[in-house]
């Protein structure tokens, strides 16, 4: 799909990226249990303490990076407010489910349920910045964020907020472990995609930005092409597929770099490694998801990151790219997890 979506400012809470820096600071640790999660950190720039006290740990993230992108924006206020996510406020969901199913409750607090629904985010941001404009979730496992940037371009406003989040409850990663292979043994992030590791870092964290339909001074760069294909099992059709979407892309692009998903499970890696090689043998590839693990969101992450290369290339090298990168203008985004793969194309303005 065609999009005209500008990216104006953006802030991202993720665990091994410091907040309330000037420019970009990874502070990279080994995973805890396989999953990648996010310390303690200080949001009292934005967030009055009284408030932290009464909102959820993902609210708090998510409150801080939008607050942080409108902040960044000049204080203006959206015309709509777009959230994303695949699993949703699951701690506060167990919490809610807990106090259910225990004889002793007899007096059930209601501050669990009203934060455990999926748009409670975009109400909480709404709360914040006073806002009664449009203002909707979407929550279609990995394909989220894509769904909410399509959504975006539909409204054509000139002030979007525009967000994705993501958070890790015991239960949440007991049922992650049930279906995928996880890491739980690594010490060094960058060894990650080691064909002996198989097995992907669960992450967690949000991110926001601020978008528009129209480049002004402050547009950093341009969303112009969004694809989302849905593959079933037959790999011949699945691969027709994405080559008409892939040649699509290559007909009105010529990509400086491709930011792919790879999570160190080799079932998922072998693939990007497929669609590299044949369609891309040129272009250096550059992974993301040892320093933010895997998520139904996580093209967020890497949306975030790509923007942040066109201004500054001194953090291509904890991208890990497979060849040399002097100059960035175009970016192709490719994420594939449980059988959808999603394309964003990406510009520098």
């Amino acid at each position: 799909m065609i999009t005209q979506l500008y990216i104006n400012s953006s802030a991202i809470v993720a665990p091994c990226i410091a907040i309330n820096t000037v420019s970009p600071k990874f502070e990279l640790a080994s995973p805890f249990n396989g999953t990648m999660r996010i310390k303690e950190k200080d949001f009292s720039k934005h967030i009055p303490l009284n408030t932290s006290r009464r909102i959820s740990s993902l609210g708090q993230w998510s409150l801080y990076a939008a607050l942080s992108a409108v902040c960044e924006n000049s204080n203006i206020n959206p015309d709509c407010i777009i959230t994303a996510t695949g699993m949703g406020c699951v701690n506060e969901t167990d919490n809610f489910l807990s106090q259910l199913i225990n004889p002793e409750n007899e007096i059930y607090s209601p501050t669990p349920f009203i934060q455990s629904t999926h748009n409670s985010i975009g109400g909480l941001i709404a709360m914040s910045l006073k806002n009664n404009q449009y203002n909707i979730t979407f929550s279609n496992r990995n394909a989220s964020f894509e769904n909410a940037l399509i959504d975006a371009n539909i409204c054509n406003s000139q002030e979007i907020l525009i967000g994705a989040f993501e958070e890790i409850s015991p239960f949440s990663q007991q049922a992650i472990e049930l279906h995928y292979p996880i890491n739980k043994n690594i010490n060094d992030l960058f060894t990650l995609y080691d064909k002996e590791q198989n097995g992907m870092l669960i992450g967690e964290g949000s991110v926001f930005y601020c978008m528009s339909n129209i480049c002004s001074d402050n547009s950093t760069s341009l969303i112009d092409d969004i694809s989302i294909i849905d593959s079933n099992d037959d790999k011949i059709i699945l691969d027709k597929d994405i080559e008409i979407c892939l040649k699509k892309l290559n007909k009105n692009h010529n990509y400086d770099a491709i930011i792919m998903g790879c999570n160190g499970i080799n079932l998922y890696d072998k693939w990007y490694h497929y669609i590299a090689k044949r369609h891309f043998p040129k272009v250096p590839i550059l992974k993301y998801k040892h320093i933010v693990g895997e998520s139904y969101t996580a093209s967020a992450m890497a949306l975030w990151f790509a923007n942040q290369l066109f201004s500054n290339l001194d953090l291509i090298d904890y991208l890990l790219p497979d060849k040399p990168i002097h100059d960035l203008k175009e970016i192709l985004i490719y994420n594939y997890f449980n059988n959808t793969h999603c394309f964003i194309s990406l510009k520098k303005q």
